[in-house]
């Protein structure tokens, strides 16, 4: 069933790293006719880009998925193929889990059976994506924006208890002294 398929090529970008509750986009192109690198240049979204040939047919479903992350679709997921159109599916992807996450983006051919309203999906492109989660910039803009309670809940105490030993120290020497 997939030799069957025509060949078309994709693109799409990777953002290797992002922030812990960031949010990106994610961006699949696929044409018939544009070679790899041109479709590499077509996409606008940030990260690094990557193509590949993939056999395709007249109806074609993207997704991606990724425990790590809240997915929304901004496109729909599946679309028609012509080789008039540049088909372009995007994701906003917001990191929920810190650490080394995986995305996963699949594409699969959708194919009715025998004429019927039946449907064969043959996945036609599998690759798993990972980046890197980072809070370092959370925990900053945390201190950053809670400066004040902190200091209160922080510094007040380390200062009180350094004073108490100061006091307690003064006396056990007073005390020595007499």
């Amino acid at each position: 069933m997939v030799k069957g398929l025509d060949w078309g090529q994709i693109a799409f970008n990777t953002p290797k790293q992002m922030e812990l509750d960031e949010t990106t986009q994610i961006e699949l192109l696929l044409s018939l006719t544009k070679p790899i690198e041109d479709l590499k240049r077509d996409v606008k979204a940030a990260g690094e880009k990557e193509g590949y040939p993939v056999r395709v047919s007249d109806y074609m479903e993207a997704r991606l998925t990724g425990p790590g992350f809240q997915i929304t679709a901004t496109t729909p997921e599946q679309q028609v193929i012509s080789s008039l159109e540049t088909p372009v599916w995007k994701w906003d992807v917001k990191a929920i889990r810190p650490g080394m996450q995986a995305l996963h983006l699949t594409l699969s051919a959708i194919l009715a059976v025998g004429g019927q309203n039946r449907l064969l999906v043959v996945r036609t492109f599998d690759r798993q994506l990972e980046i890197r989660v980072s809070v370092a910039d959370r925990v900053t803009s945390f201190v950053g924006e809670n400066w004040q309670w902190l200091w209160a809940a922080v510094l007040v105490p380390v200062a009180t208890a350094v004073w108490a030993w100061w006091k307690r120290r003064k006396k056990s020497k007073k005390k020595k002294h007499n």
